[in-house]
């Protein structure tokens, strides 16, 4: 674990993260005194895996999301090669991965061939290829001029990925978001060729309601009075789908995760994070906590 240069040193010093974090609005430049010619040692921070491993501080791996923070702000392209690592490496860092979608998003839709590549690598972890699907859905929402081909390429994968079932819900809930009418074909192909994970965003029925081309009928009213706030459904939804899944997952293997806003409450009221996930996470913190006051 090496040091920085200043300022990019002081992102190291500003907070844990918490639920309640907010670490868009911050002025990055402002605030900290870092410029351009501070990408180099942004990129070197987001991306340094002491800092990004379960056993380094909770402020060194804070320091790691307020860099990409840092390099979203800049628009810094330098990062768009460099940063591909998290998809690969740290796809369940559920801090870092919605910060970098809304990095390739602010670059733009030149960032979409590098990101497809992700998309279409079967060899990768299905998580990692759906936060690789959730750059299309926020480049499509950020640049309307390139929402077709987002939609293009997002169906393109639903129509050959015949494994990952959660792949191809995830992919759903994101042409939802983009308002894909256009996709409707292909995604009733995909239900009857029973290619989605159901639990994702519902069954053929929901989709085209919640898409807005059939009315409710009384199942769906019935889950929405259950499940919904009556706000629309977001991104962040989406990411607490695919963070609420891999947490499991870590559970049941025994491992922990940090918990980011999007895990500690979901949007609207779906209780997507049991109790007893709750529990254990926050024991978790406490126990690595308790371990560097033995340090």
């Amino acid at each position: 674990m090496g040091t920085y240069t200043e300022p990019v040193e002081r992102l190291r010093h500003i907070s844990e993260l918490e639920p309640k974090t907010d670490i868009e609005s911050t002025d990055y430049a402002q605030e900290y005194g870092l410029s351009r010619a501070d990408i180099p040692e942004l990129i070197r921070m987001a991306t340094d895996k002491d800092f990004l491993e379960e056993g380094s501080s909770d402020l060194d791996f804070a320091a790691t999301v307020y860099a990409l923070e840092a390099l979203i702000q800049f628009k810094a392209e330098e990062a768009i090669e460099p940063l591909l690592i998290l998809f690969k490496e740290y796809h369940d860092n559920d801090w870092a991965m919605p910060a970098l979608a809304r990095y390739y998003s602010a670059i733009g839709p030149k960032t979409m061939p590098v990101i497809n590549s992700l998309l279409a690598d079967s060899t990768l972890d299905v998580y990692a290829r759906s936060f690789a699907a959730l750059c299309f859905e926020t480049i499509g929402l950020e640049h309307p001029e390139a929402r077709l081909e987002c939609i293009q390429t997002l169906v393109a994968t639903l129509n050959t990925e015949q494994k990952e079932h959660d792949l191809n819900g995830f992919i759903l809930g994101h042409l939802l978001h983009l308002k894909a009418v256009e996709a409707l074909p292909d995604v009733e192909r995909a239900y009857q060729e029973e290619r989605v994970d159901l639990s994702i965003v519902g069954d053929w029925d929901t989709f085209q309601v919640e898409i807005g081309v059939k009315e409710p009928g009384e199942e769906q009213k019935r889950r929405k009075a259950l499940f919904e706030s009556g706000e629309p459904l977001t991104a962040e939804s989406m990411i607490e789908k695919m963070v609420q899944i891999a947490q499991e997952q870590a559970i049941r293997s025994g491992t922990t995760e940090r918990i980011s806003p999007s895990t500690s409450n979901y949007i609207g009221s779906k209780p997507f994070k049991t109790q007893t996930q709750k529990n254990k996470a926050k024991q978790a913190k406490a126990a690595r906590k308790k371990n560097r006051r033995k340090k």
